[in-house]
């Protein structure tokens, strides 16, 4: 391992340790994502991951089922689950253990899928994501973030407040967008979130 991945092991491993203090009852706290411009590599993004987390692919175009096939030993062996990012197709991926909607995307029905998560930004699209059959979110932009610059950040009093949303709705509730170091992940303390995502802190 070099000296960049092992930094980016590590800052995973203490994103987890903050994010688990968030919901001590959740069943997981940390999700990371692959990125086609910002960590295209999807095996790498797994290897950095934690046990026990979540990683949502979000590929350039179609994953080869090879390539799914690896990622589905590599998540099995940590424990870890994967999702595939919608990308307009409607197909099942069976190896993966469900979809992630965009906003645009959330409807009903949407296939077969295990997990389902939707991507929102407003109370609407709570209630959208519920109807579509979601059981999580991710609820964005909590910070400003160097991805989105021009979007404008809901902060952490919003944020608890979809998420009591969500909640109610049955949803649980992941934070996401400029949520980079511990720090930030202790200061959605009290908000109710079940824990964080995001892409910087696997980024060497």
């Amino acid at each position: 391992m070099t000296d960049d991945a092992g930094k980016a092991t590590r800052r995973a491993a203490e994103m987890k340790r903050a994010a688990d203090r968030l919901n001590p009852h959740a069943t997981f706290s940390l999700i990371g994502m692959s990125d086609p411009s910002r960590l295209p590599d999807m095996a790498r993004a797994l290897d950095l991951l934690p046990r026990g987390a979540m990683l949502i692919l979000r590929p350039a175009g179609h994953i080869a089922p090879a390539v799914l096939r690896n990622l589905h030993r590599k998540a099995r062996a940590k424990n870890c689950l994967l999702l595939v990012s919608a990308s307009g197709e409607r197909g099942s991926f069976p190896l993966a253990d469900g979809r992630h909607l965009p906003e645009r995307m959330a409807f009903r029905p949407y296939g077969n899928q295990k997990i389902i998560c939707a991507a929102t930004h407003s109370e609407a699209a709570l209630y959208a994501a519920a109807r579509a059959g979601a059981q999580m979110v991710l609820i964005s932009p909590v910070f400003k973030t160097r991805s989105h610059t021009g979007s404008k950040a809901i902060g952490v009093t919003r944020l608890a407040r979809l998420t009591h949303i969500a909640n109610a709705l049955g949803l649980l509730a992941f934070a996401l967008g400029g949520i980079e170091t511990p720090a930030h992940v202790r200061r959605l303390t009290g908000t109710g979130v079940d824990g964080v995502a995001g892409i910087s802190w696997l980024q060497a």
